[in-house]
């Protein structure tokens, strides 16, 4: 007697009565397959676009919080350089100032320039944020092709399991049941001569 799940020799053969099995899954796995690489693909893209995103809002955030000091700082250059036109007799500390101030202008315009190439960083950033976001949205519409392929292919296995289990059911197969085994036995040769419809040599 053999073994559950161990087909015995004659297994292979459609007998009458016998439930047809179901068609085999190995389409089935490798669309699967497919599907869950798109998706991790299309999951991949959207992490690098927010991760983009954020790198964005931390360099803007930093350039705005830079030019803030840089106006504080000219702000306070320009109240120090009045205090002084206001007494003539500090003209040493007058001039003091005054390259305190000219250093803050230098320093001034390392920011404004530093803030510049945040802003092209950011123009950057941006530019990869709307290549990541492209990517994905060309991701999502191979993830619907792909899906509309397996609705496709599920929908022909359906049709291929219906029309075999007609066949199989069918009277004309089960009365032929005896012609076919008895052509399982004839020669290779034989078999072909009579399906090319005509008589072996």
């Amino acid at each position: 007697m053999a073994e559950p799940g161990v087909p015995d020799g004659g297994a292979d053969r459609p007998r009458c009565g016998d439930a047809p099995s179901g068609p085999p899954r190995t389409e089935d796995g490798g669309l699967a397959a497919a599907r869950g690489r798109a998706l991790g693909e299309a999951e991949a893209r959207a992490a690098e676009a927010e991760r983009l995103r954020g790198i964005e809002s931390r360099m803007r955030a930093r350039a705005a919080a830079r030019a803030a000091e840089a106006r504080r700082d000219a702000a306070s250059a320009r109240e120090e350089a009045d205090a002084l036109r206001a007494a003539p007799s500090l003209v040493a500390e007058n001039q003091a100032l005054r390259a305190a101030l000219e250093a803050r202008e230098r320093m001034r315009a390392a920011l404004e320039a530093e803030a510049e190439r945040s802003r092209a960083s950011e123009a950057r950033m941006s530019a990869e944020v709307r290549r990541a976001g492209a990517a994905l949205q060309a991701a999502e519409a191979a993830l619907r092709d792909t899906e509309a392929a397996l609705q496709r292919t599920d929908t022909v296995l359906r049709q291929a399991a219906a029309e075999r289990d007609a066949v199989l059911g069918s009277t004309l197969w089960r009365a032929a049941a005896p012609v076919r085994r008895v052509a399982g036995r004839l020669p290779g040769a034989l078999r072909r001569a009579f399906r090319g419809g005509s008589a072996p040599g």
